[in-house]
């Protein structure tokens, strides 16, 4: 949000009295800083674990994304304290809030990472399939010499295809232990849970635009999270009652799809296509959102792939995305 991320920023980071500390504390971890700020004035609905999780999961700097965020948090906690650390009693004393150097995962990592995910997901044979394509195609491209790339964006790509939040990923993470673990470490005294969901059996469509629009659900919703979470096997059988939903047909036509086009690239992969399979394979970055959201990236993202298919005669698989009633 820009409106939230310059608030902050100028609240903390560019106002004149704080030009020091400010110098110090914009590096390439202040988008973590300010994410803690605002999770810690409570302006972000997201559990620490969940946040923890999304900084492992990225791979990238994680221990120097984590500092980042506590220090943040710290800031919104106490401003003054942190200044002082950051520029102790004047120029002579100041003191900086180092931040190591960049540093990314390896791809055996990102994927020993990512089965682990899958594996609580789904299971361990979805696990299995996902590290199998993404070890084809690292295969692949090694004797290339050009690097890991390509394998690199087909971890993130086909992750991200295979680990869509839908009706059965939401239950298994409100019911997690550590979900209940966070609320008693935030909240003292009784209170209660209210949800706003748009999915399943709660998904109405307004009547002027047809987008879908959400509902707030009370407590026993959480009830009903932990009989579903152990039954996420159900997940695409004929036994799931919400398969047929528009956001579950988009999801397995995106990875359909997907899967289909890293065969494709594969069986023509060389030192001339290597650049056009990378872009190909980095599709699924784009395609953020829920509804009719992730409905709109996927049209774009669907135009995107037909150019890049095109000069080898592909395309013969483009995505047509219908909006459809919820089931």
């Amino acid at each position: 949000n820009a409106g939230l991320h310059q608030g902050f920023t100028s609240r903390w980071l560019s106002t004149r009295s704080r030009k020091s500390s400010s110098s110090r504390l914009k590096t390439s971890g202040s988008s973590r800083f300010l994410l803690g700020a605002a999770w810690q004035k409570g302006l972000v609905p997201l559990t620490y674990a969940a946040i923890d999780r999304a900084i492992e999961l990225n791979g990238v700097a994680i221990e120097q994304n984590r500092r980042a965020f506590l220090w943040g948090r710290r800031a919104a906690h106490d401003l003054a304290a942190v200044e002082k650390i950051a520029v102790g009693a004047g120029p002579s004393t100041a003191q900086v809030i180092r931040f190591d150097p960049r540093k990314s995962a390896s791809l055996d990592e990102l994927i020993a990472t990512r089965v682990a995910f899958l594996t609580d997901y789904q299971n361990a044979a979805y696990a299995a399939r996902y590290e199998q394509t993404v070890r084809k195609v690292a295969q692949a491209e090694a004797p290339l010499g050009l690097g890991d790339t390509l394998g690199r964006a087909v971890a993130r790509g086909l992750f991200k295809l295979m680990a869509h939040k839908d009706e059965w990923e939401v239950a298994r993470l409100y019911a997690r232990p550590e979900f209940r673990q966070e609320l008693e470490r935030t909240f003292e005294g009784p209170y209660s849970l209210n949800f706003h969901v748009a999915g399943g059996p709660f998904g109405k469509r307004d009547p002027a635009s047809g987008k879908l629009v959400k509902r707030e659900v009370g407590p026993w919703l959480m009830r009903a999270f932990r009989l579903m979470a152990p039954l996420r096997g159900l997940r695409g059988s004929v036994l799931d009652p919400f398969r047929h939903s528009s956001e579950r047909t988009l999801a397995a036509e995106l990875l359909t799809t997907y899967e289909a086009d890293i065969t494709h690239v594969l069986a023509e992969l060389n030192p001339q296509t290597h650049a056009r399979a990378v872009q190909l394979a980095s599709l699924p970055d784009k395609i953020r959102g829920y509804g009719h959201v992730r409905e709109a990236h996927a049209q774009r993202v669907a135009s995107e792939r037909t150019a890049l298919l095109a000069p080898a005669g592909g395309g013969e698989q483009v995505i047509e995305v219908r909006r459809t009633a919820t089931a």
